[in-house]
C-alpha cells in the first residue's frame, strides 16, 4: 500500500470521532502534508465547521506538537472578514492535535482555475484585493503566513456573484515578534517561494508579498510563472529566471497590472511593495482607473 493511500485510510477511519466532546468529525474534506481537514458538528451550538487533525506521527514530534500550538496561538489572534476564524484547539487523550476553524463552503482558487478559464480581469483585481486584504490584517499582527498559495484560498460563495475571500492554513505561520532561533527548516511551496526564503532566510512579510504577487499572476495567465521541470528547477528559476511576460500568456492584460505583478515579483524584498496595503492600494487604483471599462 502506498503511503498516500495509507494516509487517506487513516483520516477516513476517523470518520465519527468525536474531539474533546465538543467536536463529531463527518467527513473528510482534504488531506495535506502535515494532517487532514474534516468538516464536523460542533456539539455545543450545532453547527458546521472545520477540524484540522495533525498526522499521528507529527503529534509524536515535539518540534510539529509546537509548530502546530503556535499555528494556533497565532492565527487565533486574527480577527478579519478574509481570514478563517479559529474556534479552538486541543489534543485528544491519544495525543491527536486538533484545530477547530470556520467551515468555508466553495471552491480554492485552484479548483477556480479549473472550472473558469479564463477569470475576468476584474474579477482577478477583486479577489487579490481581498487577500490582501487579510494578509495586512495578519501583518499588523506579527504574523507571516509562509505559505501562501491557491490552495490556501477559498471563495465563499454564500451569496451569488459575490466573491468572499477566506485565507486558510496558517499551519506554518509564525510570529515576527517571536522569531524561533531553533527553527531554520525552509518550508513552503516551491511555486511561491520567494528567492530569499529558497537562499534560506525567514519568510517575512516581503515573502508573503512576492507569494501573492505569484497568485496574481497565476489567476490571470492559468499557471504560476515557473511552472514546469524538477523542483530544483523551479526553485533555481525563482532565484535567477526572469519572470515570463503574462502578455505572451493572456491578451488584453493592462500593462499596469503587468508592473504590479513584476513589482510583487521582484528578487530582492527591498523593490517590492513595502506592504501588504501598498500593493492593495495599487490594485484600487487600478480598479479605479479601469471600472467603466470591461476588461477581460
Amino acid at each position: 500500500m502506498s503511503h498516500v493511500q495509507d494516509q487517506v485510510n487513516k483520516s477516513l477511519k476517523l470518520v465519527g470521532r468525536v474531539l474533546g466532546d465538543k467536536f463529531r468529525l463527518t467527513a473528510c474534506i482534504g488531506i495535506g502534508g502535515s494532517g487532514a481537514v474534516y468538516r464536523a458538528d460542533q456539539i455545543a451550538l450545532g453547527r458546521t465547521v472545520a477540524v484540522k487533525i495533525l498526522n499521528e506521527e507529527l503529534s509524536a514530534d515535539a518540534r510539529m506538537i509546537k509548530r502546530f500550538r503556535d499555528e494556533a496561538m497565532s492565527a487565533s489572534r486574527l480577527n478579519h472578514p478574509n481570514c478563517v476564524s479559529i474556534i479552538d484547539y486541543g489534543q485528544a487523550p491519544d495525543g491527536l492535535l486538533y484545530l477547530a476553524m470556520e467551515y468555508v463552503k466553495g471552491p480554492t482558487l485552484t479548483q477556480l482555475l479549473v472550472t473558469q478559464n479564463p477569470i475576468a480581469v476584474d474579477r482577478v483585481i477583486d479577489i487579490v484585493m481581498q487577500s490582501l486584504a487579510g494578509i495586512e490584517e495578519a501583518h499588523l499582527a506579527g504574523v507571516v503566513h509562509a505559505d501562501l498559495k491557491a490552495d490556501n484560498i477559498i471563495l465563499d460563495q454564500r451569496r451569488a456573484g459575490i466573491d468572499v475571500v477566506k485565507i486558510v492554513d496558517f499551519g506554518i505561520a509564525r510570529l515576527i515578534t517571536g522569531a524561533r532561533d531553533e527553527d531554520r527548516s525552509i518550508s513552503g511551496t516551491p511555486e511561491y517561494m520567494a528567492p530569499e526564503v529558497i537562499s534560506g532566510a525567514p519568510p517575512s512579510f516581503a515573502s508573503d508579498i512576492y507569494a501573492v504577487g505569484i497568485i496574481l499572476y497565476e489567476l490571470l495567465a492559468y499557471k504560476t510563472p515557473f511552472f514546469a521541470g524538477s523542483t530544483t528547477e523551479i526553485l533555481a528559476n525563482h532565484l535567477k529566471a526572469m519572470v515570463p511576460s503574462l502578455a505572451a500568456r493572456r491578451e488584453h492584460v493592462p500593462k499596469e497590472l503587468e508592473g504590479i505583478v513584476a513589482r510583487a515579483l521582484a528578487k530582492h524584498p527591498n523593490d517590492r511593495f513595502a506592504s501588504a496595503a501598498d500593493m492593495r492600494a495599487a490594485l484600487a487604483g487600478l480598479a479605479t482607473r479601469t471600472k467603466k471599462v470591461k476588461i477581460g
